[in-house]
C-alpha cells in the first residue's frame, strides 16, 4: 500500500512540477510532512510563480492559490 501510494504521488509531483511551470512560467513542488510514514502527515504544496518568492500555499494570494490549486487538478 505504501509503495503504491509513494510510486503516484511521485507520478502527480512530476505532472504538478511540469503543469505549474506551464500555467505560471513559475516552479512548484508536493512534499510530504513526512516522507518516512505518508499516512500519518499531510501534502506541502510550495510554489513560485515567475517574479516572486517560492511560499507554501497558505501564505498566497487567492489568484496564486487558484492557479496552484489548478495545476494540482491538473496534474
Amino acid at each position: 500500500k505504501k509503495l503504491a501510494f509513494l510510486d503516484a504521488f511521485q507520478k502527480v509531483s512530476a505532472a504538478f512540477q511540469g503543469t505549474f511551470a506551464e500555467l505560471a512560467r513559475g516552479e512548484g513542488r508536493l512534499r510530504l510532512e513526512s516522507p518516512d510514514d505518508p499516512f500519518a502527515a499531510g501534502l506541502i504544496i510550495e510554489a513560485r510563480p515567475r517574479g516572486k518568492k517560492l511560499s507554501r500555499l497558505e501564505l498566497m494570494s487567492g489568484g496564486e492559490k487558484s492557479l496552484t490549486a489548478l495545476a494540482f487538478i491538473f496534474a
